[in-house]
């Protein structure tokens, strides 16, 4: 570029412009890309065995997301159940302590969690409406829509769950909130308040309210499953007919 620059001087006169020589090669340009436009820049098209390929490895991939969400949130539930929160041997100063941190590091992961399922459930129900689109055969469109359907009935089920331990959570944290503030003695099983009585009532009304969040939180979590095996059937269906 520098000799280029400097090959003409401010005093002398500008070259002719070589108006044939640029003709020509505008001419030439113009021909190769007529002849090989097509086959450099062209993307290849899609074809019915492309598209069911790439549609079961979609489905494929969903599949497995929602496996390994079963997963973390059967640790999840294990983890709690193994807390005792609440329970007399739990309510020392140090594990209410860790309990409480514990409980808030649940809620966060819940709630991030939550929001990860629903950016994820957009983008997953926006490729597959592009691949009904491009499958040649009904009952191929209409397996994808089926399949789509199950997702997100399975998805919003697992919500709803979700939402339903963040509450019994919530509970649980304020429950042992408020009995770090109370003054007690623990022996064997039975815990006494060095207060007046209505600590024990708060203690009993906490107690009663988390078996509550408990039981909501096993109606959503049999929701969840009765979903996922009509969503397994579905799947079967779908990728069944995809691999013929």
């Amino acid at each position: 570029m520098k000799y280029l620059e400097n090959r003409w001087q401010e005093s002398d006169p500008p070259p002719p412009e070589p108006k044939l020589r640029y003709l020509t090669t505008f001419l030439l340009l113009l021909l190769l890309s007529d002849l090989f436009g097509t086959a450099v820049f062209a993307q290849p098209k899609e074809t019915p065995d492309s598209v069911r390929f790439k549609a079961l490895g979609c489905l494929y991939r969903s599949i497995i997301a929602l496996n390994h969400r079963n997963v973390r949130f059967k640790a999840l539930q294990d983890e709690l159940e193994d807390m005792h929160p609440l329970e007399p041997q739990s309510l020392d100063s140090v594990r209410i302590k860790t309990n409480i941190e514990q409980a808030g590091k649940y809620l966060k992961f819940l709630e991030s969690h939550r929001s990860e399922i629903n950016k994820n459930l957009r983008l997953f129900s926006d490729s597959v409406k592009g691949f009904e689109t491009l499958m040649n055969k009904q009952e191929e469109k209409r397996s994808l829509e089926n399949f789509l359907k199950a997702y997100k009935e399975e998805s919003s089920a697992f919500i709803l769950y979700s939402q339903y331990l963040s509450v019994m959570i919530t509970d649980i944290r304020f429950a042992l909130v408020f009995l770090q503030t109370v003054p007690m003695e623990r022996n064997g099983n039975d815990v006494t308040f060095n207060t007046d009585k209505s600590a024990n009532e708060k203690y009993l009304n906490f107690e009663s309210k988390v078996s509550a969040d408990r039981m909501k939180v096993d109606e959503a979590i049999e929701k969840s499953i009765s979903l996922t095996e009509k969503e397994n059937k579905i799947i079967q269906e779908t990728t069944t007919l995809l691999n013929n």
